[in-house]
């Protein structure tokens, strides 16, 4: 995956945890989900797999052939959240 690709799912992962709060928005009923669990909201919806909550320092960290806006390095927490499995 293009690291463009990534940074840009991790950017949204960190827009709906903020939004959400690390806890999330848990629906009554709904079961404590395990890391890597693969689950379907429904029989024709897309497969899931479950990413665990997580932290990560954002940014060039080697401070070696670093661009201007790969500054400041900043912590990047994130709540667990599913996303959608490509083949």
């Amino acid at each position: 995956m293009p690291v463009l690709h990534v940074v840009l799912v991790l950017y949204v992962a960190a827009c709906a945890a903020a939004l959400l709060g690390e806890e999330g928005t848990a629906e009554a009923g709904e079961q404590h989900r395990r890391s890597g669990q693969v689950l379907r909201d429904c029989a024709v919806c897309p497969e899931m797999v479950v990413v665990p909550a997580g932290r990560f320092r954002m940014g060039c960290v080697s401070g070696m052939f670093c661009l201007d806006d790969e500054f400041p390095v900043r912590e990047v927490r994130l709540g667990s959240f599913a996303l959608s499995r490509t083949r």
